[in-house]
């Protein structure tokens, strides 16, 4: 058994070494982008002398690329830009490119007609999806490509291989960006991220006023499974849920997440005062941070860990039977904006500005102070933090209870919420 075991470990480790996570395609975007980038400048040179640039009108436009690889939650915010291409361009087929683990959250989203996915598994499996798409985007002759990320070398290199005469992306003073992009749109970090997504929409001549999310609803059969699953927890309908999100993605996690003490601490008073049911939840990967957030728990009654045991979908149906979502600055708390479920969430090493949830059912806790934020697209995301994170620590448990007390919860056993 021990044998068994080590040989396993051994197997977790090797799969682990070549899974590509957010992280390893930040390096590998930032090691191989700049060398790539440069001789696809060189090469774009060299074309212009012997052919001119091909220009497409607005009532030609019949085939639009988008493209956004990590975030969730950005993709969910990118809904207005999205909303208003289609209704500049009715005719025109609008296809998205994305990470495979996001295609679920790209059918949630509205006026897309296809989808195309790109598999981080490995390495290996990744160029040779990478090669596949190419092929299939040169074929398809796109008019204009849209690419979302915001300083990504990766991201520019399928913008331009894809052959669209459109190129749009967000303008930095880096040589492949001037030469390789045919519109490029200032990143203003002083506006909420679906405007910055809709200023790339209106260099193609898109406009809107209209910056609502998609009202995101369950379905019946995501419903009953997620009621099933309560229901065996001891859980009927007319407890009140709680649901906490402890963990923040996988960029610079250690700086974003609020300190576990504190998520614990939180949770052992709402259940003392409101006998409400805490739900934790989180992705397999994430189940272990879950558990030892409940491990500090000094009693587990009212407390449910489902970290792990959720679809996108199923996620979506607890959210909806849900009072209210404690998170971390990440996916879910999009998510339930979309769906208008109030929320509590924390900020510090980014800023609310660019990604805070907007309206007066939702709370958003941001300690401002001078180093914040320190996680920004020009340092790539990394922080060189000197001040053990601070920011969150800062935000206490005691202080986001009595914000709860009374707006959100209520102690007569009322299962509403207020917004």
């Amino acid at each position: 058994m021990v044998c068994i075991k080590l040989v396993r470990d051994e197997e977790v480790k090797k799969k682990k070494a070549f899974d590509l996570d957010a992280v390893k395609m930040r390096n590998l975007d930032q090691n191989l982008g700049i060398p790539i980038c440069l001789l696809l400048c060189i090469a774009h040179k060299i074309k212009s002398v012997f052919s001119a640039n091909r220009r497409v009108g607005k009532e030609k436009i019949r085939k639009i690329l988008v493209m956004k690889y990590l975030g969730m939650g950005s993709i969910i915010l990118a809904t207005p830009m999205i909303r208003s291409l289609r209704e500049t361009f009715p005719k025109a087929k609008i296809t998205f490119l994305t990470f495979s683990n996001n295609k679920q959250v790209i059918e949630l989203i509205g006026p897309i007609d296809s989808v195309m996915s790109l598999r981080t598994d490995s390495l290996f499996i990744f160029a040779a999806d990478l090669l596949r798409v190419l092929l299939r985007l040169r074929k398809e002759k796109y008019d204009i490509a849209i690419d979302m990320e915001f300083f990504s070398k990766f991201s520019i290199v399928v913008t331009y291989l894809c052959g669209a005469p459109i190129r749009v992306g967000y303008f930095l003073r880096e040589l492949w960006r001037e030469i390789l992009l045919t519109n490029h749109v200032y990143y203003n970090h002083y506006k909420h991220v679906t405007e910055i997504f809709v200023a790339l929409a209106q260099s193609v001549g898109a406009q809107t006023t209209d910056f609502s999310l998609p009202r995101l609803e369950a379905k019946d059969r995501d419903r009953e499974y997620v009621k099933r699953l309560l229901s065996n927890n001891g859980i009927n309908d007319k407890n009140r849920l709680v649901v906490l999100n402890v963990n923040a993605g996988e960029i610079s996690v250690h700086l974003r997440r609020w300190p576990k003490q504190n998520f614990a601490r939180l949770a052992e008073k709402l259940i003392e005062k409101y006998n409400v049911y805490v739900v934790f939840i989180g992705k397999k990967e994430e189940r272990e941070y879950t558990g030892s957030v409940i491990d500090l728990l000094h009693s587990r009654y009212n407390v449910v860990d489902l970290a792990g045991r959720l679809s996108l979908f199923r996620l979506i149906a607890l959210l909806e039977l849900s009072s209210l979502l404690i998170t971390n600055d990440s996916g879910p708390l999009h998510l339930a904006v979309a769906m208008g479920i109030p929320t509590v969430s924390f900020f510090g090493t980014e800023t609310p500005v660019l990604f805070g949830p907007r309206g007066e059912q939702h709370t958003v806790f941001y300690k401002n102070l001078y180093c914040s934020p320190c996680l920004n697209v020009y340092n790539l995301k990394k922080s060189n933090c000197k001040y053990d994170n601070r920011c969150m620590k800062l935000i206490t448990a005691e202080k986001v209870f009595r914000a709860i007390e009374g707006k959100y919860l209520k102690e007569n056993g009322d299962a509403e919420s207020e917004s």
